[in-house]
């Protein structure tokens, strides 16, 4: 079963709300007006988020991306990196 890596550019973040318009379990508005993904990992600064989901998970997340107006939520396949949005 194939897994992918969302990963959020929290720092181009612009708090716009479309992606926990599409998804409000996975998306959370947090300090600073900027989103967090929920169960994600975190760099040192919180400046980038990452998660692995599953094939079953992607649709949701792959709305969310295509909802940000700034285009800081990207997903890219694991095993190859190959990047869907």
């Amino acid at each position: 079963m194939t897994r992918f890596i969302v990963k959020l550019d929290r720092t181009g973040c612009i708090g716009a709300s479309s992606c926990t318009a599409t998804d409000p379990i996975s998306w959370k508005i947090a300090a600073h007006n900027k989103v967090d993904l929920e169960g994600a990992q975190k760099n040192a600064d919180n400046s980038e988020q990452t998660k692995e989901i599953s094939e079953e998970e992607l649709k949701v997340y792959l709305e969310a991306a295509q909802a940000c107006p700034v285009n800081v939520i990207h997903i890219f396949k694991k095993d190859t990196g190959e990047k869907l949005i």
